[in-house]
């Protein structure tokens, strides 16, 4: 079954969150939930 939240940019879900080890694991930004806190606010290098 596909989730239907994920990042519109990195593509993460709740299942398979994007994690780094200074910032923990993402959280959605947005009601949505289109939008990742680490893609957000730049910590996965995608948005500049």
């Amino acid at each position: 079954m596909a989730e239907k939240s994920h990042c519109k940019i990195c593509g993460c879900t709740w299942n398979n969150a994007c994690y780094a080890p200074d910032k923990g694991a993402c959280w959605w930004i947005d009601e949505e939930e289109t939008m990742c806190s680490h893609c957000y606010y730049g910590w996965n290098g995608e948005i500049e």
